[in-house]
């Protein structure tokens, strides 16, 4: 018997690594192909200050909280190349797929675990942002380790009979060392998420509306209710235990504690700057495109697609729930974390929009358990690997376009081009202004001795001004269809001098204006 359990220990060790491995080739493939967009170039730039100054600019004049910034300050010593600095996002990413393992293996079995680690590790929406220089890989990493650790606790007799502390207390004896660990880590890494982005304040907002209700519904609800949040294989646990809640307390006041410092100056900042908002209000096809991409990000949206994602990864996701009927509590806390999550957002956005899908990406997690479990419940194994199959066709069509269709916005080539074609006596013009950030970065690694000015639909009367005493003048220009759309600020130039060439670059385009 023993000898069988350390076959399967040994053959899920190496499923895994298999896994592994499959996401870091997926992950690290063409990571510096293309240059930095708009948002990397910002959190490159504040990454690249000293950290007391990025923290007084975090806190001050931007939205982002700071703990990815701080990484990524310390990350910026390995080098500046686009392939180094992405590389801290496909390795947290990476990071991701070994503990989405040990919750699927620990609410479930190690196949469970096996099959969410393989769906997240070919997920085109996770190869996305684990090549992105921003924050979005740290926040899933960040909110996947906060699950786990509060599954731990769920699961372990000892966090409702002993006291927090009381393992560590008596670590010699090895007794209750680990339940300690998983309270500490739950504290910390519940903290930890929403100073990665703020959206996740959501995170420990769900848990205790799950956690919390769970504990009112056995200790003082209906039996109906209560049955929601018990579990048949490890009944007498969590829910309605006095202990478990003077310690789940416990444990919010050290959340808390870890969130007071920054969090009011997190709200103050958005509340400075959400007005200047870009996104348009969500629409329930904004919803249904948030879910598309966490499913199949960059699926070609034609047949046989239009029907087999609406069709399969649901049909898998409510089978998985159904496959829990005798832990119901686990399809629960799903629910709320997802729900939770789609809801404050769609809610948020009535005053200010602020639904985005890359802020999403954590919900995955639990949608990615749900799909696994789904396949594990299919009757017939053939059926199961039919449906394995399925999605993974689907996922390495939408990774075969994502490397090959997607672009990003290439200011490296254009400021390359602005940097080969401009004299010293030109002057550069940058529409609108908060495009100066990526191109200056890129321009800096030219030593362009040209002037650069911002130019904006507000500011088009200081246009003679910043012309004055140029034969040539270029103009870096984007974003017109948030910013410009009547086009101004070309319809103005043109107006005093002559349009000698224009080059697009994607969806940027650079004019060149002579007298």
């Amino acid at each position: 018997m023993e000898t069988r359990k350390l076959i399967r220990w040994y053959g899920s060790g190496l499923a895994l690594l298999a896994i592994v491995l499959l996401g870091a080739a997926l992950r690290l493939y063409r990571i510096g192909a293309q240059s930095f967009w708009l948002d990397e170039a910002v959190s490159v730039v504040h990454a690249a200050q000293p950290a007391g100054e990025l923290l007084r600019q975090l806190a001050t004049t931007d939205i982002d909280p700071p703990l990815y910034g701080l990484l990524l300050h310390f990350w910026l010593h390995l080098g500046d190349s686009e392939a180094t600095i992405r590389l801290l996002s496909a390795l947290c990413s990476l990071a991701t797929i070994p503990v989405l393992y040990l919750l699927g293996r620990r609410i479930g079995s190690p196949r469970l675990g096996l099959l969410a680690a393989l769906i997240l590790a070919v997920s085109p929406f996770h190869v996305q942002y684990a090549q992105e220089a921003r924050m979005y890989a740290l926040l899933t990493l960040s909110a996947t380790l906060s699950i786990y650790f509060l599954v731990c606790l769920l699961t372990d007799p000892r966090a409702a009979a002993d006291p927090i502390g009381a393992g560590l207390a008596g670590w010699r004896r090895r007794r209750g060392v680990a339940t300690d660990l998983s309270w500490l880590g739950y504290v910390l890494f519940t903290a930890a998420t929403p100073l990665v982005h703020v959206t996740a304040l959501v995170l420990p907002l769900a848990i205790n509306l799950f956690v919390l209700g769970g504990w009112l519904a056995v200790r003082a609800g209906p039996r109906r209710l209560a049955f929601l949040f018990t579990d048949r294989q490890s009944p007498g646990t969590w829910a309605g235990s006095a202990r478990f809640l003077r310690n789940w307390l416990m444990a919010q006041g050290g959340v808390l504690l870890l969130l007071a410092a920054w969090v009011p100056l997190q709200l103050g900042g958005y509340a400075r700057v959400s007005a200047a908002f870009w996104l348009p209000a969500p629409t329930p096809l904004t919803v249904l495109s948030a879910w598309w991409q966490m499913s199949s990000a960059f699926a070609p949206k034609q047949w046989p697609f239009l029907l087999a994602i609406p069709v399969l990864f649901p049909a898998l996701a409510a089978l998985g729930a159904l496959s829990w009927r005798a832990r119901p509590q686990w399809p629960l806390l799903w629910a709320v974390l997802i729900g939770s999550l789609f809801g404050a957002e769609l809610v948020a956005s009535l005053r200010h929009p602020v639904f985005l899908a890359r802020t999403l990406i954590w919900a995955s997690i639990p949608y990615y358990l749900l799909i696994a479990a789904g396949l594990l419940h299919l009757r017939r194994p053939g059926w199961a690997m039919a449906g394995l199959a399925a999605l993974l066709l689907i996922n390495g069509t939408s990774l075969y376009a994502y490397y090959t269709g997607y672009q990003k916005e290439p200011w490296r080539e254009v400021a390359a081009y602005i940097a080969g074609q401009a004299d010293a006596g030109d002057v550069i013009l940058v529409s609108p202004p908060y495009l100066r950030t990526p191109l200056d970065f890129y321009l800096a690694r030219h030593a362009l001795p040209t002037p650069e000015e911002e130019i904006s639909t507000q500011t088009i009367a200081q246009l003679p001004a910043l012309i004055a005493g140029h034969d040539r003048v270029w103009l870096a220009y984007g974003h017109d269809s948030v910013a410009d759309r009547r086009h101004r600020v070309p319809a103005a130039l043109g107006q005093q001098l002559h349009l000698a060439r224009e080059r697009p670059f994607g969806e940027l385009r650079v004019f060149e204006y002579v007298r």
